[in-house]
């Protein structure tokens, strides 16, 4: 069997989780991540972190934090699609491509659909590959108190030369210090200010990057993204209010081999949010930093 990648391909993971914390990483990037052991089945769209000539997806798993072993249902699984622009991300045209990895308490493999792919010709084909299992020893902070004894599943593998390079790739790295997190406080709380006054237009400027990205990535006009970060419209909505957390509930996450950094609340959740006035419901943003040359540059 051999995939033939459209001319203007929109990837995107299918995710089935259930019984287990877990961090799903494309390039290093984690993509989705619940450290509260909730189920999951979804899609998650990638091209903005796709990346040539080589592409790493991982899956960081964890017991549930009720359990300290995993439960025999535990089970993550993720598998690559593809699609041509246009077409429904549900519909017969999305279909599974290389670069898929999977976890259950009982067995660690590759579903039949894994596939090896051929940058050259733009073809992922078969046969597949396996995946690489490991224990997974490093330790996650969650809630201020940190949990491990995890395992890791990863793959790597080739991928067509479709997208930019993205500037993220070659940003300065970033250090995990107490400085770098002061200096994201100080980055985050000018969005913040402008998020509070009610003036959400005012932070377009720092999105020129984020948006000029995502429009080649998904083979769009810079323009369809200008002025359009998912906030603004939670500002201007007269049901949501913005919320915003004291320095003492935010952590500091760096990721991307070091080339990227974010403010996250202590759970895990985006630093910006807003809640819902009529039910308990909280909308998180994502604000996701690069830094280059002593500054910081929003890259997603």
């Amino acid at each position: 069997m051999a995939v033939v990648i459209p001319t203007m391909p929109i990837f995107s993971l299918h995710v089935e989780a259930s019984s287990c914390r877990y961090e799903i990483c494309v390039n290093g990037v984690p993509v989705e991540r619940d450290y509260y052991g909730r189920p999951m089945s979804g899609w998650i769209t990638v091209n903005h972190w796709l990346s040539s000539p080589k592409v790493d997806l991982s899956v960081r798993v964890w017991p549930v934090p009720e359990e300290a072993d995993f439960v025999p249902d535990a089970r993550c699984r993720v598998v690559l699609h593809v699609r041509p622009t246009g077409e429904r991300i549900d519909g017969p045209a999305n279909v599974p491509v290389g670069g898929s990895v999977e976890f259950d308490a009982i067995a660690v493999g590759d579903p039949p659909s894994g596939h090896d792919g051929d940058p050259a010709t733009g073809i992922i084909a078969a046969p597949p590959a396996r995946s690489a299992i490991e224990e997974d020893d490093q330790p996650v902070k969650w809630r201020g108190k940190p949990f491990r004894g995890g395992v890791v599943v990863s793959r790597s593998f080739s991928f067509p030369d479709l997208f930019p390079r993205w500037a993220w790739v070659d940003g300065d790295r970033i250090e995990v210090s107490t400085d770098t997190f002061d200096r994201l406080v100080q980055f985050y709380a000018r969005i913040w200010d402008m998020l509070e006054s009610g003036k959400p237009h005012q932070i377009l400027p720092m999105f020129v990057e984020r948006n000029r990205e995502l429009a080649a990535a998904y083979f769009k006009a810079e323009s369809d993204f200008a002025g359009k970060p998912d906030f603004v419209e939670a500002v201007v909505d007269p049901g949501r209010r913005f919320r915003r957390p004291g320095t003492k509930h935010l952590v500091l996450d760096v990721f991307a081999d070091g080339r990227l950094a974010r403010l996250a609340l202590r759970d895990g959740e985006a630093a910006t949010f807003f809640s819902h006035n009529d039910i308990r419901l909280f909308d998180f943003y994502e604000i996701i930093l690069r830094r280059e040359g002593g500054g910081w540059v929003i890259a997603r």
